[in-house]
């Protein structure tokens, strides 16, 4: 005689045969969770929204389960901790670093003769 388990029951036969175990919901690796997801205390979340790791002013991104963080155009910084504006550069701050027919005023290359004009009424000015 041979005793096994009906359908749907596991264990053994000669002893006793029980329900299976019923197995823990949610996930159990990032595999069974979508390319912008982790699996975090079994459950599939955006590491970006729930548990946002990167700087207040930095980029979260997630790809393949993992998380990215990078600073927004314009700016520099560790993307962690802090990303700070790219001050711009000025064009000039002397006048030896523009074309020789204009001068630097207010960091800007310009010719001189349309800001402040010092001829003549009936004189032209050329820089």
């Amino acid at each position: 005689m041979v005793c096994m388990c009906i359908p749907g029951y596991v264990g053994d036969a000669d002893i006793a045969c029980n329900l299976p175990p019923r197995p823990e919901p949610g996930c159990k690796s990032n595999s069974e969770c979508g390319d912008r997801e982790i699996c975090r205390d079994r459950n599939c979340i955006n590491p970006c929204i729930v548990a946002n790791p990167c700087a207040t002013n930095a980029v979260c991104d997630v790809r393949q389960h993992s998380v990215t963080c990078n600073c927004p155009s314009g700016f520099t910084g560790d993307p962690f901790s802090n990303c700070f504006a790219i001050e711009p550069r000025p064009e000039c701050t002397s006048d030896p670093e523009c074309p020789q027919d204009q001068a630097c005023v207010n960091e800007r290359c310009i010719n001189p003769c349309i800001i402040d004009n010092p001829c003549a009424p009936q004189a032209r000015c050329t820089a």
